[in-house]
């Protein structure tokens, strides 16, 4: 009795397994969606005021963006509207 509703589970979970973090899915992909943030670089970014992100400021760690520097920064936004 519990193998039948066990072998059920695990088929339905293999079925609907959610995309992984930070990642589209092909249906997203096809419909324009973009991720804003990769999780590796900074790339898209940039700072305000500036033409790109302040490296000396900000980091990616732990696929976040950080602040490098305990000092006050900039804050930054996607290059993109």
């Amino acid at each position: 009795m519990i193998l039948p509703l066990l072998v059920a589970l695990v088929a339905q979970g293999a079925q609907s397994a959610p995309p992984p973090p930070n990642a589209l899915t092909a249906a997203e992909r096809a419909a324009g969606w973009r991720l804003l943030f990769d999780g590796r670089t900074l790339r898209g970014w940039r700072g305000l005021g500036y033409d790109s992100v302040p490296t000396a400021h900000w980091v990616v760690v732990d696929a976040r963006s950080r602040r490098s520097r305990a000092a006050t920064c900039p804050n930054f936004r996607t290059v993109s509207p």
